[in-house]
């Protein structure tokens, strides 16, 4: 485990160090475009974890051969003195250490150059390589148990490295900027020591413990960094096309078609890089294959690419390309731009004459799922070109084109619809209308799913489509939001998944056939302060009374879970994962748990019931977790804070004790929030008068338990590896929506005992191995039938957490 540590950190900063010299290589671009080091550091944001995404990106001959040469150089290094910063204070006659199979590990596990996450856990299971880690483990004389340390563990930690590393570039005065253009060798060393400084500060993380066990400093991990970079891709060929990629690959994520009218024949769409329009100067578009029908022109004051058809009546297919227009420099006709179009022109019509009247809403089709439209209908050329993999990733691609299209025609603005008077706002809507625009949105998904239906993919878009209903912001305490039966009854019929209702930073989410009435949803905001009155914990949101009626009749449990997204004000006063929803209940609380999201600054939970909830932070600590706390001490006090799991006793986890199977299926229940307080299950062995029957049934109505033998659940057993492995897969199945492991066999082979697990239970372990919720233990074994610790159990829930 030590060794993925070792080099989650000469992965992370070998990404960023490499990122860091390259576009800023191009000396001169970018203060021509007017980027300033934040804006340049924005550009490059959240690639390393992005590889294989960014070799799409390489379009031109040559480019991807840069990568797969550094990346051969990189697994050919056989200079140990490279790894030399990393193993020189290592006692090696006392903790003998194979330097080669050191540098062999860090250069394997380096996701730099290349990412097969199925190769990496391949590698790490190898017997040499099991050898390599004891070694390491032995020297820094830290105890990893259960091999806590998984490949989406190396990759969420050099995913924070990165991160420090971009903060530092934007930090970063013109000197230190210059001559990181210069590829400064002690200056890029400077930079990555001063991100690693930052992140090894955190004490709690298990990475950071195994590094210092090593004497493994900042110094150290900057110095290694750099001697891969060197010695992988001295002419910087690489680092420079993957820079040139991810310049693409961001320009790809802001291109927006604004407009692709056959009426007019014209085409527009809007672009920037890290919110900067760049400039018309620098920027060559062009239509290929030329047409003389076709004209195409660049707006840089807006972002705005334009093209248009003089040809009527006629479909005209191409590329809008775009590329950098720098005489002298390296990136000069570089292609920046590709993006697939068809211009349509309808015939000219004589006018009809007259006018009409009429109001209410007109059925149109949203501009993003036209332009995926047209994309599908000339898709079939390119999949006539495209076999195996990459045809199966570019159905793929369009199938999550169509989605994000028709997520932004499900999400409807209201919020002019909304009406105050005396501090009580309502939702004024005509129930018709809205109706109308949901089948509106549901014939656009009928259209979609036709056109991919044609190509051979069958899916059905509307199946998990959400209707995002957007109320704005009102100056208002009392907030009124009626959704009519005839609205209800149209999502209903389209099979519409959820209604997600935004109205100051608020989200309620409900499934539209859990409500067979008029509904009217009522939220009272009250200042935070009012929850003092329940706890001394940090309050880290305002206090939200919600209620729910039927045709005018109070509903208090719901048969579907509704999803509460409260928000959360200034995030850094408070340890985000610690965050939990809260029921206040008199002068008490009771935690809900739930998950902060960053980027929509809330945090969500499911909740089967209404009252007052606010958001807290709940530090819960035990006093017995010492024997466990380098692997599982975080793990616990998280699972604790979000109420999925408590002490027996007072400050007493006991973390090495046994789980029975009641109390996982609690634990799984309360961590996704799926209690169902009308649910029931028909075990001979489970009570209803049973403390763990409401989970029990719940983990039951959700598809995530079964008995152990015909009508027998044995609550009072103990929970095997195998077993928890299997009811974790199934909440990725049913609640994370993860797709069951298509080579079972392959996802095991990496357990030398994978013969010994249940037939029924292989598929479990099998998604639960390959999503990083179990890992191996000592041997390459999974020890299926060995029952699992309540300390285990923390951690299998905490990484489900972070799923």
């Amino acid at each position: 485990m030590k060794k993925k540590i070792i080099a989650t950190t000469v992965a992370a900063s070998l990404t960023v160090a490499s990122f860091a010299g390259l576009p800023l290589s191009q000396k001169g671009l970018f203060e021509k475009i007017g980027f300033s080091s934040t804006a340049h550091a924005a550009t490059l944001d959240d690639v390393a974890g992005k590889i294989q995404t960014l070799k799409s990106f390489l379009w031109e001959e040559g480019e991807l051969a840069s990568i797969e040469t550094a990346n051969t150089a990189l697994k050919g290094l056989t200079d140990t003195s490279l790894i030399q910063p990393l193993i020189q204070d290592i006692d090696t006659t006392t903790y003998p250490i194979d330097a080669e199979g050191v540098l062999d590990l860090f250069t394997e596990l380096t996701p730099f150059f290349d990412t097969n996450s199925t190769n990496m856990k391949e590698y790490l299971n190898k017997p040499f390589v099991r050898g390599i880690l004891h070694q390491l483990e032995a020297a820094s004389g830290v105890d990893l148990k259960e091999g806590e340390v998984t490949t989406d563990d190396v990759i969420n930690y050099a995913s924070k490295f990165q991160s420090e590393v971009f903060k530092q570039l934007e930090s970063a005065g013109l000197e230190s900027l210059g001559k990181l253009a210069l590829n400064d060798r002690d200056e890029l060393k400077k930079l990555i020591k001063q991100a690693a400084d930052v992140v090894m500060s955190d004490t709690t993380n298990s990475f950071n413990q195994i590094l210092q066990g090593l004497s493994i400093t900042s110094t150290d991990i900057a110095e290694t960094s750099v001697n891969f970079v060197t010695a992988a891709d001295p002419d910087h060929k690489a680092t420079y096309n993957l820079g040139v990629a991810a310049l693409r690959y961001k320009i790809n994520q802001t291109y927006k078609v604004i407009e692709n009218s056959s009426s007019s024949g014209t085409y527009k769409a809007q672009f920037n890089i890290a919110g900067i329009k760049f400039p018309a100067a620098l920027l060559k578009v062009s239509f290929e294959p030329a047409n003389g029908n076709v004209s195409i022109s660049y707006d840089g004051a807006t972002g705005t690419i334009s093209a248009s058809s003089s040809s009527a009546g006629s479909s005209i297919g191409g590329q809008v390309t775009g590329r950098i227009n720098l005489p002298g420099n390296a990136l000069h006709d570089k292609l920046i731009i590709k993006q697939s179009i068809t211009l349509s022109k309808d015939e000219d019509k004589p006018s009809s004459g007259g006018g009409g009247g009429g109001g209410g809403f007109s059925s149109t089709t949203d501009p993003a799922v036209d332009a995926v439209s047209k994309e599908l209908d000339n898709a079939a050329a390119e999949i006539a070109k495209l076999e195996g993999t990459a045809k199966q990733e570019y159905l793929d691609k369009l199938v999550e084109k169509a989605s994000e299209a028709l997520a932004k025609a499900a999400t409807l603005d209201l919020a002019n619809k909304m009406t105050v008077t005396d501090g009580k706002a309502e939702l004024k809507i005509d129930a018709a209308d809205l109706a109308k625009q949901i089948q509106n949105v549901l014939d656009q998904a009928k259209l979609l799913g036709d056109k991919l239906d044609k190509l051979g993919v069958k899916t059905d878009l509307a199946a998990k489509l959400e209707l995002k209903l957007n109320l704005g912001t009102v100056n208002a305490a009392s907030i009124a939001v009626p959704l009519p039966k005839a609205v209800l009854s149209a999502a209903q019929t389209g099979k519409i998944d959820s209604i997600a209702i935004q109205v100051n930073g608020v989200g309620v989410a409900l499934d539209p056939d859990a409500f067979k009435g008029d509904t009217n949803l009522a939220i009272q905001t009250k200042d935070a302060s009012a929850a003092k009155e329940a706890t001394d914990l940090p309050v880290a949101s305002k206090v939200y009374e919600f209620t729910i009626t039927v045709d005018g009749k109070n509903v208090s449990t719901f048969s579907e879970p509704i999803v509460l997204s409260l928000p959360v004000g200034d995030v850094s006063k408070f340890d985000a994962e610690k965050l939990t929803l809260a029921k206040i209940i008199g002068d008490k609380l009771e935690f809900y748990g739930g998950k902060y999201d960053a980027g929509s600054k809330q945090l969500s939970q499911q909740r089967s019931s209404f009252s007052s909830y606010t958001v807290v932070e709940n530090n819960v600590k035990f006093d017995d977790t010492a024997s466990v706390q380098a692997w599982a001490g975080r793990q616990i006090e998280v699972a604790a804070a979000k109420g999925i799991v408590e002490g027996r006793a007072d400050k007493q986890f006991v973390p090495n004790e046994t789980v029975t199977r009641a109390e996982f299926a609690k634990m799984i229940v309360n961590t996704f929030g799926l209690q169902a307080p009308n649910a029931s299950e028909s075990f001979d062995d489970v009570d209803a008068s049973d403390w763990f029957q409401p989970y029990v049934a719940s983990a039951v109505k959700h598809g995530l338990v079964n008995g152990r033998s015909e009508g027998k659940f044995e609550p009072n057993g103990k929970i095997t590896r195998a077993e928890m492995a299997t009811i974790a897969a199934r909440a990725l199945t049913s609640v994370k929506e993860l797709a069951a492991v298509k080579d079972t066999d392959a996802a095991l082979k990496g357990f030398v005992d994978s013969a010994d697990i249940n037939d029924s239970l292989k598929a479990g372990v099998a998604l639960s191995a390959s999503a990083g919720i179990v890992v191996g233990e000592e041997g390459d074994k999974f020890n299926p039938n060995d029952n699992s610790t309540r300390a285990q159990a923390a951690v299998v829930i905490y990484r489900l957490l972070n799923k």
